[in-house]
């Protein structure tokens, strides 16, 4: 024909080929003979013609670039419903609006979109199932209409067989998504049914995939156990199926071009494959395809440099461990987030907390604000919750700076009910609770009391809680409340809160009774080899309660964790916390016995070191109850801690020119706990040296080195502003935080940095850099006055 010169006619045959190669065949491109040809017919043909294949040529590259989406609404629209084939370009159009989410796109031509459909829905089989596709998305993307109708007479088989089924599992998908769980297993369970019926084994095969996801979802619910068996024998089932015939032409060949794309780093290939999969999860209804493409989409997004993109499609697909992954890598409060708390479906609510959790830090004051409204109400609706309040005070405490005080006066009801418990006790909402009452006491003082009190009743249920002295850590400076809080709890119930004490600075006559306990323990620690360890031993003693007991007791106690430290038959974890425990006390002893031990520590410094025997043994042995191979430490660990440890032994301006020399070697390893602990013995104020240079740690890739940068004794002795200004924007809001520490001395030292650096960080982008900051900013003026 097009060699005749009949253009029209060639190209209405090449647009049919079009259309069976994208809907019939199944395939996200055309074949390259019906492209090319369509480009040399274009400006042989008519305005429609071309609209036309213009809008299959925007279907086509809407798998590489989503912007594309645009362009093909905008070609239906010039279209208009009454082209003869406006249904295939509306199907496509809401079919791709519900696979990218801008449902928009499908409620701004709701009345197009449903004459289009309405055109072929007395037509042939194949224009029926046409119109029944377009229907069913414009349902997805929450339009009302024709489709709701036919999910009405699906669930009361009124339809044809076939119809039935595919309706049932696309409404199945939609009900999953809105959080009628119940319902989609219901309508999954209904499909499975109809489709086997109908000898449809590929939407038999979709529908139990579903139905696998969907436990999966459910297993956090609290019939959790009874989900978990329940998802394993469906997974059972779903693995015994191999489908191919389906109500809609399917790709058999869609995830394996994914992957093996992806396997050879052809990210631009697996993309296409990856999002053409994700359209056919829509088109299918099936659940569990959808969130295997969301997910691989976000590793695709994340390998290409675009992890906020990649962040959404993790959420989208529930991944919980990318988006951990994710969120710790972005510096950016990614809009999208706001809305998606609220999200209906059970696994985007879910990720969505996570990466809250994660970078809630960073969302504006007014988003924050918004975000702490919306937890606490979570939180108040769901608080005898095991399964909901953990994940919703864990992302609370990322926001709950910026809540108004209205808010926070209903929080701290809530607050105190998840608080009191019986001793040894732990709840899993305790380490959002810890990081929330803690930031409440530091930066919100009205609520310091209620605070208190619950930080104090979480030490009664669980005093070792490691999250707890994580969040005692946190309380600041001013711990005069909290310290008497714990005074009159102990005093009341009769309880030791030694610990905790020890950790707020506070030395009592229960704290002395324990910390003689624990001296008596480190006296008595056995040098042997042993069949069983405790492994992550505390040794530490309150240096107040040592000062009180004399020189001659220190001596013992940091001999004797000297020794421990060099123990070749102790675990490295524990040989690492005795030598840090004796480093804290080794300024109680004199000069000579410093430098015995600097004899003593210097040869664990030494690259050579060798890992412990136990280490050595069990990093090489299956575990017998975790089956999980385990390392009990690592050299470094010990490496690191003798270093700190001789650091403070140093007398002598040979010993000092020694360690100085191997913490700037240091600043130089691969090990990132070597490049920290270099750091952190140059900033020793007796290990001063011209020889350091500021630079070395401050333009340093490791953050943790960053940061200590500013307490260097030369950048006390002379600040120098580029370096001030340069660290008080760095990237990582640790950074900051040590410069909005440093506020306090900058002050007199260089005050016109003080001015400029501080007004900086009052507007920095993180939560806690402006509170600590507003915070050190009035303590210095207060001084000041």
């Amino acid at each position: 024909m097009q060699a005749a010169g009949n253009a029209d006619a060639s190209h209405d045959a090449l647009i049919e080929l079009a259309v069976r190669n994208l809907v019939e065949q199944a395939e996200p491109q055309l074949f390259p003979g019906v492209a090319s040809a369509l480009g040399d017919l274009h400006d042989a043909v008519d305005e429609t013609r071309q609209a036309r294949a213009a809008a299959i040529r925007s279907f086509e590259q809407w798998y590489e670039h989503p912007q594309s989406l645009k362009d093909l609404a905008q070609w239906f629209d010039t279209l208009g419903p009454n082209d003869e084939y406006a249904p295939i370009i509306a199907m496509f159009v809401t079919e791709a609006a519900v696979a990218d989410r801008e449902f928009g796109v499908v409620l701004d031509r709701v009345e197009c979109l449903q004459h289009a459909s309405e055109r072929c829905d007395k037509s042939g089989d194949k224009q029926k199932q046409t119109a029944l596709r377009i229907n069913l998305a414009m349902v997805d993307a929450g339009a009302k209409g024709t489709g709701k109708d036919l999910i009405r007479q699906a669930e009361l088989l009124e339809l044809p067989a076939q119809e039935n089924a595919y309706v049932l599992l696309r409404a199945a998908r939609k009900a999953a998504w809105e959080g009628e769980l119940e319902r989609a297993e219901r309508q999954y369970r209904m499909a499975l049914k109809l489709a086997a019926e109908a000898n449809l084994d590929l939407d038999v095969e979709k529908a139990l995939w579903s139905l696998t996801a969907l436990c999966t979802i459910r297993t956090i619910e609290p019939d959790s156990v009874e989900r978990f068996r329940e998802c394993r024998r469906t997974n059972q089932l779903a693995l015994s199926i191999q489908g191919s015939r389906s109500y809609v032409a399917m790709n058999p060949r869609t995830r394996e071009r994914a992957f093996m794309h992806l396997v050879n780093e052809q990210l631009p290939d697996a993309h296409l494959w990856t999002r053409f999969r994700l359209i056919e999860a829509i088109r299918s209804g099936s659940l569990m395809d959808e969130f295997d493409s969301r997910a691989l989409l976000a590793r695709l997004y994340a390998q290409s440099k675009e992890p906020v993109t990649a962040l959404e499609q993790g959420l989208l697909g529930g991944d919980y461990n990318q988006i951990k992954e994710i969120s710790s890598q972005l510096e950016v409060w990614p809009d999208y987030l706001t809305n998606m708390v609220s999200s209906p479906a059970l696994w985007v609510w879910r990720g969505t907390l996570i990466a809250v959790e994660q970078l809630g830090d960073l969302a504006p004051i007014e988003t924050s604000r918004r975000l702490a409204r919306m937890l606490i109400k979570q939180l108040q609706e769901n608080a005898d919750s095991k399964w909901t309040a953990p994940a919703t005070i864990q992302a609370l405490q990322a926001v709950v700076l910026e809540a108004d005080e209205s808010d926070l006066e209903q929080l701290m009801p809530v607050l105190e009910q998840l608080a009191p418990r019986e001793p040894n006790t732990y709840k899993l909402t305790d380490p959002g609770s810890g990081m929330v009452a803690a930031r409440l006491y530091r930066f919100r003082p009205a609520f310091r009391k209620g605070a208190a009190t619950v930080l104090v009743e979480m030490t009664v249920g669980n005093p070792n809680n490691r999250n707890l002295k994580r969040a005692l850590g946190e309380c600041g400076d001013d711990l005069s409340e909290l310290i008497a809080a714990f005074e009159r709890v102990a005093e009341q119930e009769g309880r030791d809160f030694a610990d905790p004490l020890f950790d707020l600075g506070h030395l009592n006559d229960a704290a002395r009774v324990h910390w003689a306990n624990r001296l008596q323990l480190v006296e008595q620690y056995p040098l042997c080899k042993r069949s069983s360890y405790d492994i992550g031993t505390r040794y530490d003693i309150s240096r107040q309660f040592l000062e009180e007991q004399g020189d001659e007791v220190a001596n013992r106690y940091v001999q004797k964790l000297v020794e421990i430290g060099s123990n070749c038959h102790e675990p490295s974890m524990n040989r690492a916390h005795a030598l840090k425990s004796a480093a804290i006390t080794v300024e109680l002893l004199s000069t000579g016995r410093k430098k015995e031990l600097f004899g003593l520590v210097k040869p664990l410094t030494d690259p050579e070191t060798k890992i412990s025997a136990t280490d050595e043994y069990e990093a090489g042995t299956l575990h017998p109850l975790s089956r999980f191979q385990i390392s009990l430490g690592n050299v470094a660990d010990v490496r690191a801690a003798a270093l700190h440890m001789l650091a403070h032994c140093a007398m002598g301006s040979k010993n000092r020119a020694h360690v100085i020399a191997m913490a700037q070697r240091w600043l130089g390893a691969e090990l990132e706990v070597l490049q920290r602990t270099g750091a952190t013995v140059l900033s020793l104020p007796h290990l001063s040296s011209s020889d350091v240079r500021i630079t070395d740690l401050a333009d340093h890739s490791n953050p943790r080195v960053r940061q200590v940068a500013i307490d260097l004794p030369n950048m006390r002795q002379c600040p120098d502003p580029a370096v001030l200004d340069r660290l008080a924007s760095d990237p990582d809001k640790w950074v900051r935080m040590q410069i909005a520490h440093s506020l306090t001395w900058l002050r007199d030292a260089v005050p016109d940095a003080y001015e400029r650096i501080g007004s900086l960080l009052s507007c920095d982008q993180s939560g806690v850099v402006r509170a600590l900051t507003a915070e050190v900013l009035a303590s210095a003026n207060q001084q000041g006055n």
